[in-house]
């Protein structure tokens, strides 16, 4: 029998032991598993960080993965332990937008509220409920337990507000900064390709806007960008993103996650 991959998303850090144990929890239920980090290193309690960062990384994971996902500010309050179910991939994790981008990606998915505490770590912490419930519950799925056996199919999943594209004239569009990465680049909401078709054209100028209206160029690599102001480029996740080389784009603009660019062609 092959056994799936378990993959770990948290705001954990790499410090504490606190995803070693989620990973002891699960060993112990089923000791042949595989375990690997996606990220520990999510920012403290960013909900919409994890969503993201989940949803550009989950399909690059074979069938039957089984993605472990706790960035859990609400822990011991009134949200649900869900298991989340699509075509190919299981997540495991707390009912609060986590998988909104799951939710997005996927044409059909189907959300269980876990309720049979058969299946949690006796006894649950109030505050570590990444421990005692969605790392065994974890361990059990890899078993090739039921989904119907963990709980009952829910249809009302919580889903954070998507950050909107919206056309404001023919030429001008408003987007948004969706994530910031390790080296300080800025990823936005506006689709790569989109831009790329325009900009590989050459007759009309492509920018980008932030709140200090400072016009921002589009570059087709970090080579052609400037290592002493900000640029535009294609990023790897399929969206256009702000960069300086060498520095981080995020320190020399203060921009964040939420705020606001703008687009213009010509």
């Amino acid at each position: 029998m092959s056994f799936p991959l378990i993959a770990f998303l948290t705001d954990f850090g790499y410090q504490d032991f606190y995803a070693g144990i989620m990973k002891g929890v699960i060993h112990s239920i089923t000791p042949e598993v595989q375990c690997l980090d996606l990220t520990h290193g999510i920012p403290r309690g960013d909900v919409r960080a994890a969503s993201f960062a989940l949803r550009h990384c989950y399909k690059y994971f074979p069938s039957h993965t089984i993605f472990v996902c706790v960035v859990d500010p609400g822990v011991g309050g009134s949200r649900r332990p869900l298991i989340v179910s699509t075509e190919q991939h299981l997540f495991v994790g707390p009912d609060n937008g986590i998988f909104s981008g799951v939710y997005e990606s996927e044409e059909s998915f189907t959300a269980y509220e876990v309720t049979s505490d058969h299946y949690f770590r006796k006894p649950v912490s109030r505050t570590f409920h990444g421990r005692d419930i969605f790392a065994p519950v974890a361990g059990w799925l890899a078993k090739n337990i039921e989904l119907w056996k963990f709980g009952d199919v829910i249809r009302n999943p919580v889903r954070l507000e998507k950050l909107q594209l919206r056309r404001i004239a023919e030429r001008e569009f408003h987007g948004s900064i969706l994530y910031t990465d390790v080296f300080g680049n800025l990823i936005s909401n506006f689709p790569a390709a989109d831009v790329e078709r325009v900009a590989s054209q050459g007759t009309i100028p492509v920018s980008f806007y932030f709140k200090d209206q400072v016009r921002i160029p589009f570059c087709h690599s970090y080579e052609q960008g400037s290592d002493s102001s900000v640029f535009a480029v294609s990023g790897s996740s399929g969206l256009i993103e702000f960069a300086v080389r060498n520095r981080s784009a995020a320190a020399m603009t203060g921009a964040r996650p939420g705020d606001p660019v703008r687009l213009l062609f010509g």
